[in-house]
């Protein structure tokens, strides 16, 4: 009977070896996570232009801009307070600053000298924002007790819903504020692209050739502008 050698159970694989250690600095690793609300434009939601004055925040150093409308800035750069500054970037999704509008990733930033002067569009480039827009709005000489629509802000980052009046019935829709802002009533009944007009008021233009009714005023061509009524 020929003579075996018993197996060498120490050389063969185990069922329940652990795996390698993960380095700390590895790809993956946990703790190790490069991401940055605050900092990565893969977080972000807008593109926006701003022209303002940096100041320091509670949380992150803030810009104000000619019309008061004031953005934390993200990110990891320093600024002296009372720079002024363009800054071109993207409102990111979630951030720890709390103050202002939203928190502004910066892509692009260009110091504005002490003999600048800061665009006097520079409002008309703003971003449009839930807070912004939240409130009654009327066509040039309308009545605030009988509004054109109404603008409300929705919880959890949704967008903000819009409520208006064509021939007599209330219709109801939503403010898209992506890279082309717009309303849009449910049931696809009607889109029209939105901008801002000066430091408060809005433009709303209809669909090429297009004609539409908002609380009894026709909006038709080049658009029409509306105006934010006073709070109360």
């Amino acid at each position: 009977m020929e003579d075996r050698e018993p197996p060498n159970f120490e050389d063969s694989p185990s069922a329940d070896a652990s795996p390698p250690p993960v380095e700390a600095d590895a790809p993956g690793a946990a703790g190790n996570d490069d991401g940055d609300a605050n900092a990565a434009p893969a977080g972000a939601q807008r593109l926006i232009s701003v022209e303002g004055r940096v100041s320091t925040g509670a949380e992150c150093p803030i810009i104000e801009t000619p019309d008061g409308t004031v953005y934390a800035l993200g990110g990891e750069r320093s600024y002296e307070d009372g720079a002024r500054l363009h800054v071109e970037g993207e409102i990111a999704r979630a951030s720890f600053c709390m103050q202002g509008e939203g928190t502004l990733v910066p892509l692009s930033i260009e110091e504005l000298s002490g003999d600048d002067e800061m665009s006097a569009d520079a409002p008309m480039r703003l971003a449009l924002t839930g807070r912004k827009l939240a409130g009654r709005w009327i066509a040039s000489g309308g009545d605030c007790a009988e509004p054109a629509f109404t603008i409300t802000e929705s919880d959890g980052g949704a967008a903000p819903r819009l409520t208006t009046d064509i021939r007599g019935e209330t219709k109801t829709g939503t403010v898209d504020l992506g890279p082309a802002p717009s309303i849009r009533l449910d049931g696809g009944m009607m889109s029209a692209a939105i901008e801002p007009s000066g430091t408060d008021d809005i433009n709303v233009t209809p669909p090429a050739g297009g004609t539409i009714e908002l609380g009894g005023e026709m909006v038709l061509g080049a658009g029409r502008t509306f105006e934010k009524c006073p709070a109360g």
